[in-house]
């Protein structure tokens, strides 16, 4: 006997109900608990056996990745504009100057 999956609690529900599910609800029940992966939400597809608990663990570092880049790039745009706008209020300050010395 092959270790329980969320695919089989998902056919044991089919059973137990007597109603087969699509393969849609397959799929977005797969996309729903990816998407859960990244946010607080919460689901009731939880991993079952080693493999997918791997399979959970590297999708969590996966996003901890994407989103750990996506900070990164905004914290780098945000430091840029800033380095830009100093640049362009020290020249200010400094026109500033030269002409109430000129006067």
């Amino acid at each position: 006997r092959s270790e329980p999956t969320w695919v089989t609690s998902l056919k044991e529900l089919e059973l137990s109900t007597g109603r087969e599910l699509s393969t849609a609800y397959y799929y977005s029940t797969a996309l729903h608990w990816s998407l859960t992966q990244f946010t607080p939400g919460s689901m009731e597809v939880v991993p079952r056996n080693d493999l997918e608990r791997f399979f959970a663990v590297g999708t969590l570092l996966s996003g901890l990745i994407l989103f750990s880049s996506l900070v990164s790039s905004i914290t780098s745009a945000m430091t840029a504009l800033r380095a830009r706008n100093f640049e362009r209020f020290r020249q200010h300050t400094l026109v500033n100057r030269y002409l109430s010395e000129r006067r």
